[in-house]
């Protein structure tokens, strides 16, 4: 993990206290256990861990965005972890909240056409007629 983090530290900005702090495998966690809180209390969804590599893609995304760099205390600096924290958690729980209610739209859409498809085949079962017609002959057309 740590290599990985590194090279994605190295190839955009040079590696400080709160990128450190930011990146760990602590931090890592305690962002993942809170998305999963939120989803579970504020939404009602049991969800397991966010894919490492996306979550490491979006706090990049995250840092290099809202980083300002100007902390000089350890407040300050613990104040700057906890606001990037809380712009990534922000960030990932509107994504995962847009992914559950696509998800319960699918599972309504297929739950619907199995509906319909069991009612069309109900239907034409109880209908079914075995007589041939010719509808010339009856005038029909």
């Amino acid at each position: 993990m740590d290599i990985e983090i590194n090279t994605i530290l190295i190839n955009n900005r040079e590696i400080d206290l709160l990128s450190k702090l930011y990146y760990s495998e602590k931090n890592i966690n305690i962002i993942q256990k809170k998305i999963k809180d939120i989803i579970l209390k504020k939404y009602n969804y049991k969800i397991s861990k966010q894919s490492y590599k996306d979550l490491i893609i979006i706090m990049r995304n995250i840092i290099l965005s809202n980083n300002k760099y100007n902390y000089n205390t350890k407040t300050e600096l613990k104040n700057a972890l906890n606001n990037l924290n809380d712009i990534t958690i922000k960030y990932c729980i509107n994504i995962i909240k847009k992914n559950i209610d696509n998800y319960v739209i699918y599972l309504n859409n297929i739950n619907k056409d199995n509906i319909l498809k069991k009612t069309k085949d109900n239907i034409l079962e109880k209908t079914k007629d075995t007589r041939t017609y010719n509808l010339y002959e009856n005038n029909i057309f």
